[in-house]
């Protein structure tokens, strides 16, 4: 939970989502998506963020770390006139953060198959999902078991 200091702290403002009509055609539920309906907390600029967090895992022995779900960062974007600017804010911060305190590029990214995630991807390079696997590393943890290559998800798991 975000605490009013935080918010203070960071700059964060609540905004909602708004899934673009072809989203909401392939996956109607998306319009009860909790960023849809509640909202969620946005910040200006990230670096502040990240930086205190990656600093402090550092500091405690950590030597990289895995961010997930990032395709959410896409969806928010709708809220500011497009995900892709959001995306390439949020993404230029993580690589930043992560160059400046995992200096060995100790990262894994996951849930961050949306093509502006994709190609905002300038330094880090591991990513996890199954479809893109001749160019990333794999993620063989979830999948649609209604989606038409359901079949070719549950062989390769």
């Amino acid at each position: 939970m975000v605490s009013v200091w935080q918010v203070a702290k960071f700059g964060a403002h609540i905004l909602y989502a708004q899934p673009t009509p072809g989203v909401l055609e392939i996956e109607p539920s998306m319009a009860w998506n909790p960023a849809v309906l509640a909202g969620v907390g946005v910040l200006a600029d990230p670096t502040a963020v990240y930086t205190e967090m990656h600093a402090y895992l550092r500091d405690a022995g950590v030597d990289g770390v895995k961010v997930d779900c990032q395709a959410g960062v896409g969806l928010v974007g709708s809220a500011l006139g497009g995900g892709p600017a959001l995306s390439r804010t949020f993404q230029a911060a993580l690589e930043r953060s992560i160059s400046n305190y995992f200096p060995s590029n100790h990262a894994i990214n996951c849930m961050c198959h949306s093509t502006e995630n994709l190609y905002s991807r300038l330094a880090l390079a591991l990513a996890l999902q199954v479809f893109l696997a001749a160019l990333l590393q794999p993620d063989w943890d979830m999948f649609h078991s209604k989606h038409p290559a359901a079949y070719l998800h549950a062989m390769a798991r």
